[in-house]
Order: C-alpha cells, then structure tokens, then sequence
C-alpha cells in the first residue's frame, strides 16, 4: 500500500473519529481540505505525504493545556498525525472536547453582550 494511500486512509479515520466524538459537526470544504464546526470552527484535517495536519482553529488557547500542539501563526495550532495509534485518537478526542467547551463559553458569552447592548438600546427608545 502506498504512503498516499495510509494518508488518504488515516485521513478518512480522523473524520470518523470527529464525527463520532462530537455528533453535531458539520463539514465543509475549504481550499480543497475538510473543516469541521460546532458551534464555531473546531479544526481541518490536511493530508501531507507522510503524515495528516489536524489545525485546531482556536489553537492558541488549547497550547498551554496541550503542549503537543505546534505553533502555526498567532491563532491556529496543528497536530501531526503519522499512524493511526489509539493514543492519537485519545488526544484528538480530548482537544476536540477542550475546543467544543470553548466554543460553547465563547457563544454564551457573545449572546450576554448582545443582550446587554439590546437592553441599553431599549432604555433609550
């Protein structure tokens, strides 16, 4: 079997594996690559020759809990995924389950603002 073959193969896995941790996620694809969303983007998953990148979106903010994430710009960290081992699907699942707690803090807290605003507009009509 090829190496773009165990690729394309371990890609489909972590798909599995996303789609099965987290019930509710939609996917979508962006340049070319699957990214996935609940309730704000959680991560893509991009095939390289040798190894799959899974970018965590709100990377950043998981580093200091998962050192094992890479540094990719100011926002996103990603993951290096080279065999399907149950350990790399252990910590997949567990930064999606961190990055889903955040999406869910962050949207409670938007929904608070906006309330906020709309009781000071309501005060002044």
């Amino acid at each position: 079997m090829s190496t773009f073959t165990q690729m394309r193969e371990l890609t489909f896995l972590l798909g599995d594996i996303i789609f099965a941790k987290v019930p509710r996620t939609e996917e979508v694809l962006k340049w070319r690559i699957p990214f996935y969303s609940c309730n704000g983007w959680l991560c893509y998953l991009n095939p390289k020759k040798d190894h799959v990148e899974i970018g965590f979106l709100k990377g950043a903010e998981l580093q200091p809990e998962f050192p094992q994430l890479l540094s990719e710009g100011k926002v996103v960290r990603r993951l290096i995924i080279d065999s399907s081992d149950s350990t790399d699907a252990e910590l997949v699942a567990t930064i999606l389950q961190r990055t889903i707690e955040l999406n869910s803090f962050k949207r409670r807290k938007n929904k608070r603002q906006s309330f906020k605003n709309s009781a000071f507009l309501f005060n002044y009509l």
